[in-house]
């Protein structure tokens, strides 16, 4: 995989979302229907800076039971932020109906921040 280098990145940044989506649409990847961010997705922080990066991505739950299979999965999700050379953003997705707990806390973010994660978007509780 070839990744963007941090000048590249930087000029991606001085683009908002919907413009960054205009450009990305007209290689008709997709269709005009899907890849949109529903009203749900919403930035906690108010007026920020744009972040741009790579998406190391997991999916969680709070009322599935825990295991070895879960570790192994946790593991292989920490080292594809450790293994990401540039601007990685984790992206986790809480697949409960209705989220009951929440994987970010103080020991979450400073695992994550030890990684080298620049930015957390998550469907869970935080």
């Amino acid at each position: 995989m070839k990744y963007l280098t941090e000048e590249q990145l930087q000029e991606l940044a001085q683009f908002d979302t919907p413009t960054v989506a205009n450009a990305l649409e007209k290689f008709g990847l997709n269709s005009k229907i899907e890849g949109f961010t529903s009203p749900e997705i919403r930035s906690i922080f108010g007026k920020s800076t744009p972040i741009v990066g790579y998406a190391c991505t997991a999916k969680t739950s709070g009322q599935a039971p825990g295991g070895p299979q879960s570790e192994e999965l946790l593991m292989s999700y920490y080292q594809s932020i450790k293994d990401c050379p540039i601007h990685p953003i984790s992206v986790l997705q809480d697949i409960d109906e209705t989220p009951i707990a929440s994987f970010w806390g103080e020991v979450q973010a400073t695992v994550h921040k030890a990684l080298g994660c620049k930015a957390t978007i998550t469907s869970g509780g935080v």
